[in-house]
């Protein structure tokens, strides 16, 4: 294990076919590329790896809640991030990596909540969050994986998938039914689109399939120029090179579990040409 200056310990992955870096706070991947093909997360130059702030790229786990607190109280996006995980499975075969972290909630709340988030890192990339109730009343949760993808120039990005989903617009608080085949970026955009079929990112640098499993609402952000300029650990000029594609089970899509039940949320990203290869 290895760590940054100020202390934030990660695991860097090194195999033949791939390579990985996972920290230690929050389980959060902040890089992963397989051999020959471009790296598939974008962090933002400006983060500082501080320990107990969230990292700013990557995939951030926000969990138990996304967004606000439902109560008030805790921080934006929930516990998750800023709480050291622990490593419970390392495995390795000679094509593939699989690494597993718990995290266990003892206080407020929504003590008795846990997760388990479990890494498949090959050829593609393959995120698995089981949330566990192990406590004696029912718990509701949300949950997204807060992908940030890095697409060289938002404006020549397009993402297809959304055509007749549905959707809130975190803007506006209006909702919609998605009309557009494909989705260009020329403003801010926050919406949560509901539905489980496949997307697909293409943009200068990175191209990609999206499925999910055990999720019925995808968030897509990009902040655009002026919130740019009042995010933390993001340069006022980040919102060009990244967008966010979130697996979640977050708005109208959170979910009950009773005492005893679990809850599996999965995403596969994986990689297609470049729009310009040959």
């Amino acid at each position: 294990m290895a760590h940054t200056a100020s202390g934030l310990r990660y695991f860097e992955v090194q195999h033949p076919l791939l390579s990985a870096r996972i920290f230690e706070q929050g389980a959060q991947l902040v890089q992963f590329q397989s051999v020959g093909k471009p790296p598939m997360l974008w962090v933002s130059e400006a983060e500082p790896f501080k320990p107990g702030a969230a990292i700013r790229g990557g995939i951030p786990v926000c969990w138990p809640w996304f967004g606000p607190d439902p109560q008030g109280i805790g921080p934006a996006h929930g516990l998750a991030r800023t709480q050291t995980w622990q490593l419970y499975l390392a495995q390795q075969t000679d094509s593939s990596v699989c690494l597993g972290f718990r995290f266990q909630i003892t206080e407020s709340s929504m003590a008795g909540l846990g997760a388990e988030l479990v890494f498949e890192l090959s050829d593609r990339l393959r995120l698995t969050l089981i949330t566990h109730n192990r406590s004696e009343k029912r718990l509701t949760f949300s949950s997204a994986l807060h992908s940030y993808f890095p697409v060289g120039d938002i404006r020549q990005a397009l993402l297809s998938g959304a055509a007749g989903r549905q959707y809130t617009d975190s803007l506006s608080s209006a909702q919609s039914t998605e009309s557009e085949q494909q989705l260009v970026f020329d403003q801010e955009v926050d919406r949560i689109y509901y539905g489980s079929s496949p997307w697909q990112l293409c943009s200068p640098t990175l191209c990609l399939n999206i499925e999910s499993e055990g999720s019925g609402s995808t968030v897509v952000w990009n902040p655009w120029i002026e919130k740019s300029a009042r995010l933390s650990h993001f340069n006022p000029d980040d919102y060009l090179r990244m967008l966010c594609v979130e697996t979640a089970n977050c708005g109208a899509d959170s979910r009950l579990l009773e005492p005893g039940q679990q809850h599996v949320m999965a995403v596969e990203y994986s990689y297609l040409p470049l729009a310009n290869s040959p």
